[in-house]
């Protein structure tokens, strides 16, 4: 009998808490602001890359692309590139939350992945 009374109150012990950990306020919260800001570096990906057009990516050497893209990183907003086998700019610290474009030119496949200089 004791040992149904031990696991009733573990079962219901067990419950309390998943439902605490299922309702909390504050992970709804932080996913939404993870996408918020995910959403954020995408559409600032996208700006950039419409400003100056795609296709200086074609017109420009691995070199002068990421020259050009190290120019629009700043302290709330960084990118780094992989334009073929060609890298370059910083990887991403562990735990940033990123946002990723990639997409295929005629000579290579391009990957830019911004994240925001700002912790989060």
């Amino acid at each position: 009998m004791r040992f149904i009374d031990v696991a009733i109150a573990a079962l219901i012990g067990t419950s309390a808490i998943s439902g605490l950990a299922v309702w909390s306020p504050h992970s709804p919260d932080a996913s939404s602001q993870k996408l918020a800001l995910q959403s954020e570096l995408r559409d600032r990906l996208v700006a950039f890359i419409q400003e100056r057009g795609v296709q200086w990516l074609v017109r420009s050497t691995p070199a002068e692309a990421c020259s050009a893209l190290a120019g629009a990183s700043n302290s709330t907003f960084s990118v780094s590139a992989t334009l073929g086998t060609f890298s370059c700019g910083p990887e991403p610290p562990p735990g940033r939350v990123t946002a990723t474009i990639s997409f295929r030119l005629a000579p290579f496949e391009v990957t830019l992945v911004a994240w925001s200089g700002a912790g989060a």
